[in-house]
């Protein structure tokens, strides 16, 4: 059974979600050579991934714009923004699962704060839960 991690950001104002491994390990990272922002790599790795896909996205519809553009051509990015479309829900889905699981751990966590690298587990998967508190900070 594969073990997907979600990470938990303590913050003053609640918290913040990680569910992708690089983005935890950039995290620890940060907190082990002591970076004031450590959440700053993180985010701007964010952004450009999203103008990434946005500029990609753009040129697509452009390029499917265009009057005399081969069938086939058009054919490829009518599959690329289905795929993206997909993508995008399941992304979603993703998310809110992780919201939910991340929601009942931080009520484990604020019950118990030294509880910060534990398993929940459900019949056929289970979830590694890390938290980092940076309301100390």
């Amino acid at each position: 059974m594969k073990t997907h991690t979600i990470a938990l950001i303590v913050t003053h104002s609640g918290f913040d979600i990680l569910q992708d491994e690089y983005e935890i390990e950039c995290l620890e990272n940060a907190l082990r050579r002591g970076e004031r922002d450590p959440l700053q790599e993180i985010i701007h790795r964010r952004t450009l991934l999203d103008q990434k896909e946005s500029l990609q996205a753009d040129y697509i519809e452009e390029l499917l714009s265009r009057p005399f553009v081969r069938p086939s051509l058009q054919q490829q990015g009518v599959l690329w923004f289905k795929s993206k479309m997909k993508l995008d829900v399941h992304r979603e889905a993703e998310n809110e699962a992780a919201k939910v699981i991340a929601d009942y751990a931080y009520q484990i966590y604020q019950t118990n704060p030294a509880r910060t690298d534990f398993l929940l587990a459900g019949p056929r998967s289970q979830v590694r839960i890390r938290i980092f508190s940076l309301a100390a900070a």
